[in-house]
């Protein structure tokens, strides 16, 4: 275990039970999550999605359809 984990279950000892087990319900979750990620990730059907989307992007800069991105242009 890191001696961040480490410091961060010292600082979890010292909250009540009710938060103690809050926390320890949102990090399984999010380990869960993660897992569930992975999994969908790594599926025939995404492999092949994401290979198709990565040619596609690919063709589109080939053919000057891209310009570098400037986060200082963001919009959101």
């Amino acid at each position: 275990m890191t001696k961040l984990m480490d410091q961060a279950i010292e600082a979890l000892k010292g909250l009540p039970e009710s938060e103690q087990d809050a926390m320890a319900r949102e990090l399984l979750a999010r380990l869960e999550e993660e897992e569930e990620w992975d999994q969908l990730v790594a599926s025939p059907k995404s492999q092949a999605w994401l290979e198709q989307a990565a040619q596609r992007a690919v063709k589109s800069h080939t053919e000057g359809r891209t310009k570098p991105f400037d986060p200082s242009d963001d919009q959101s």
